[in-house]
């Protein structure tokens, strides 16, 4: 499986490739297979009309004596042998393997043939008085341009099909790029897209090959998502608001008890006081995260918000970066707050005397850091503190908070992380504005 490419274009030339190759291997086979019999063939038929050629010119005498009229070694062709009835040969030289398999195959006395390896092909001719055979003319053919014929057909086979397997890879090359280039650009394309960009689609035209009909089938598949992602915003939107409301009520009676309740009344209205101003702040970022999904050429200073936060602790020092070069991200103001705020006041929470804020830009990318010098978050939970309602290590919950924070970062193309380690460490990547 390791020698197997990941990538489809490099599997396509592949199998192209090997087929190409399997087919061009049964093609010069059988090519030469072929080339086998047409040379067996001829060599026999051109053996043959030699041997009846000599034996038009062989007589047989009442005395049973073979006489060939055209005799001598000039006349005769030196792969021609005459044998008498006894099976004495009268025309030609035997020599070596050749002269054994002559002499066989004339002991025969009648029709066949032979090969001497692949040097000779040899074909015997009986010659007959009153129906009986009485001498017989065997006649050989070299082979030797025939098998130069075969090698020379075997080495032009395999050129022609190297340069076959050749062009159909590349062939298969520039047809897979051709094909998985409108592929590759609406991939690009895609992540280019950040979630919410909505509007954006691959449009394609009317669909003319399968390709075309895949964009057009996401193009509406991507409607049917952000009509569901818009009425999403609205609801939340709308709840937001909804909630703002009897918020503000709650916290301004409060408040109001707060002011003449007894000193054994007042712990308790100061803690609903302070979870109705976290509820508030948790629906403002909700309100900021709907709004900002629709203002997207919004873009904030990230160390002006930082030094902008409220970040208040009893004996805790927290660091902002210093004033200098703007770090712009692509995001309102109000939501990069919104975002990082509930980080600080984490940070707050568990740091035993130090909280730092950095943000740098790397890239097209702006990192937000938000670092304390408390007990930081166990490797096993750095994945679980932004869900709803996780329960930390000290007993307490995330509640909304962080949960709000990684949806409110991630409206705008961001991802938010804990860093495990020593320390608590929070970071928040946003893209970067031009």
């Amino acid at each position: 499986m390791a020698l197997i490419p990941r990538s489809l274009s490099a599997r396509l030339v592949l199998v192209t490739t090997l087929i190409t190759a399997l087919v061009v291997a049964v093609v010069v086979v059988l090519v030469q297979v072929y080339l086998g019999r047409v040379s067996e063939s001829d060599s026999t038929e051109l053996a043959r009309a030699r041997a009846d050629a000599v034996a038009s010119t062989v007589r047989v005498h009442d005395d049973g004596r073979v006489v060939v009229l055209e005799s001598g070694a000039d006349s005769l062709d030196r792969d021609v042998w005459v044998f008498d009835g006894a099976g004495r040969l009268v025309e030609g030289r035997l020599t070596g393997a050749t002269g054994a398999a002559v002499r066989l195959l004339a002991s025969r006395g009648g029709t066949g043939s032979s090969a001497v390896g692949e040097q000779v092909r040899l074909v015997a001719r009986p010659v007959g008085a009153d129906g009986a055979p009485t001498a017989v003319v065997v006649a050989g053919v070299d082979l030797t341009p025939y098998e130069d014929s075969e090698s020379r057909g075997l080495w032009l086979s395999l050129v022609l099909g190297l340069l076959t397997v050749l062009a159909a890879g590349v062939a298969a090359r520039e047809a897979a790029h051709h094909t998985l280039a409108q592929v590759g650009h609406m991939v690009r394309s895609a992540q280019d897209w950040e979630e919410h960009d909505l509007d954006q689609r691959f449009a394609m035209g009317p669909p003319v090959d399968e390709i075309s009909e895949l964009g057009e089938t996401l193009d509406h598949m991507l409607d049917r998502i952000a009509e569901a992602l818009h009425a999403e915003r609205r609801l939340s939107d709308e709840v937001a608001h909804e909630l703002r409301t009897p918020l503000a009520v709650v916290r301004a009676e409060a408040e109001l008890a707060l002011l003449t309740a007894d000193p054994a009344q007042q712990q308790p209205l100061r803690s609903i006081v302070e979870a109705a101003g976290r509820l508030d702040r948790v629906v403002g970022a909700m309100l900021d995260a709907a709004r900002s999904r629709h203002d997207r050429e919004a873009t904030a200073d990230a160390v002006r918000v930082l030094r902008q936060l409220p970040a208040d602790g009893p004996g805790v020092t927290v660091s902002r970066p210093a004033d200098g070069a703007p770090v712009r991200v692509a995001a309102s103001p109000d939501l990069v707050r919104s975002a990082v705020a509930p980080l600080v006041d984490n940070a707050l929470r568990h740091a035993r005397s130090r909280v730092e804020l950095s943000a740098v830009r790397r890239g097209d990318r702006v990192l937000v850091a938000v670092v304390d010098d408390g007990a930081g978050v166990p490797e096993a939970e750095a994945a679980a503190v932004f869900s709803p309602g996780r329960q930390g290590p000290d007993g307490g919950t995330a509640g909304l908070g962080l949960a709000v924070v990684r949806r409110l970062v991630e409206s705008v193309g961001g991802t938010v992380q804990a860093v495990p380690g020593p320390g608590g460490r929070f970071e928040v990547e946003l893209p970067a504005a031009d």
